[in-house]
């Protein structure tokens, strides 16, 4: 897995947060100025410590623990994957991201699929086919 973010399908994304991206790093981006590229509409961060994604990008944070799943609000995370999976059927480039892009992103990828009709082990193996063997590892 050597990229940053991978095409799940047309449209939606899955992926991570550079190291150099978190909160308590400056900014690559100083206030104020606009990055030219816009590679997503909409971005979904699942990791409390990214950076925003910038100008001109709609952003949904909703920053969960990698871990025990008795310790996640089930209810929320099955929210934000309800918002991606309607901002994707819109046609908007969605992308998906946490810290690793493996494990909260991969759950709340899967379940967009899912939402979309996917048998939840079909989307699983989409998922690890097209973004990594190691997504979706946690028990």
């Amino acid at each position: 897995m050597s990229e940053t973010w991978n095409e799940i399908l047309p449209g939606l994304w899955m992926g991570g947060t550079p190291d150099d991206e978190w909160i308590d790093i400056p900014a690559a981006w100083p206030a104020g100025v606009q990055r030219d590229e816009r590679p997503f509409d909409v971005v979904v961060s699942l990791f409390a410590l990214s950076q925003p994604f910038g100008w001109g990008v709609q952003e949904l944070r909703y920053g969960f623990a990698d871990g025990d799943p008795r310790r996640i609000d089930m209810d929320a995370v099955v929210d934000v994957a309800a918002w991606a999976y309607e901002q994707w059927r819109l046609g908007h480039r969605v992308l998906v991201r946490c810290q690793a892009g493996l494990n909260r992103s991969g759950l709340v990828t899967a379940l967009v699929l899912v939402l979309d009709g996917w048998d939840p082990a079909d989307a699983v193996a989409l998922i690890r086919r097209c973004r990594s063997s190691m997504a979706l590892c946690n028990e």
